[in-house]
């Protein structure tokens, strides 16, 4: 008999009242395994992504090795100078006093100024009087000379009266204006002229008055024949003798200024032998 059958016989415990309990069939409880069985056939998608990702970065990584060299291959391959150390910058300076005074003192001036007449005379161009002949300045002097000649021809006796009769010219009704016509040279010349006839006479008589200005178009001006009180025979147009003598005798001066001018410029370089070829450009170089 066991202790247990004893305790009972005896009644020295009194036996505790049952509770109800739900009795579970051996087949319907899962056992260990099959609950392994089930956790093993559960896909763990976390571990599968983080694998995955783990093994993309891995093959990348690789196939950059393979396709790009290395650091050390570049610069192999393209060698470049390495940068100046910070401890040889100051020796950059350290002959700087040695230099100042070998550029400076009379020396150094003298190695200059020789240096400048070298380049002076390498790049220097030929005057600009070098470009023309002897043939062509004749030719220009010869130009000038027959316009200075036709302006005193044309235009300088009839300003000279003009300018010394200036205050006796009075409108005259026995004189006739035919025709009047005037052209202008590059909006900077006019000149201009008018047939006049003189009906005082038995017989009429034919005057022309010619006149010159600058800068002033005289195109429609009414033309008024007009006679000197003190010389019969001086006639004109009013515009000639009034309006524009000032003009006309600032003109007649002023061209005869430039004429003169450049006659003086031709016949100086025909006399110091300034033309292409001459004694002056072969006793520069």
């Amino acid at each position: 008999m066991s202790a247990f059958e004893k305790i009972d016989a005896a009644g020295a415990t009194p036996a505790t009242p049952s509770t109800a309990l739900t009795v579970i069939p051996v087949s319907a409880a899962p056992s260990n395994d099959d609950a392994k069985n089930q956790n093993e056939k559960k896909p763990d998608t976390k571990n599968q992504d983080v694998k995955s990702r783990i093994n993309d970065a891995l093959k990348r990584r690789t196939t950059a090795k393979t396709a790009y060299p290395t650091a050390p291959k570049v610069a192999a391959a393209f060698p470049t100078q390495s940068p100046p150390q910070k401890k040889d910058t100051p020796t950059l300076f350290a002959h700087a006093p040695q230099m100042r005074n070998k550029d400076s003192g009379p020396e150094a001036a003298l190695r200059a100024t020789q240096r400048a007449a070298h380049h002076n005379n390498a790049d220097a161009k030929p005057p600009q009087w070098a470009k023309v002949t002897w043939q062509q300045n004749l030719f220009g002097a010869a130009i000038i000379s027959v316009v200075l000649l036709a302006l005193w021809l044309f235009y300088g006796p009839a300003v000279n009266r003009d300018l010394r009769l200036a205050n006796t010219y009075k409108i005259d009704r026995t004189l006739q204006v035919e025709h009047g016509s005037c052209k202008r040279y590059f909006f900077l010349l006019s000149t201009c002229s008018a047939n006049l006839i003189d009906k005082s006479s038995g017989t009429p008589t034919k005057h022309t008055a010619s006149y010159m200005v600058m800068f002033r178009n005289l195109g429609g001006t009414p033309l008024i024949p007009v006679r000197s009180t003190s010389e019969r025979d001086a006639v004109s147009v009013r515009v000639a003798t009034s309006d524009t003598l000032t003009n006309r005798a600032a003109s007649l001066y002023g061209l005869s200024a430039f004429c003169l001018l450049a006659l003086f410029i031709f016949a100086r370089r025909l006399a110091t032998g300034r033309y292409s070829g001459g004694p002056a450009l072969t006793a520069d170089h």
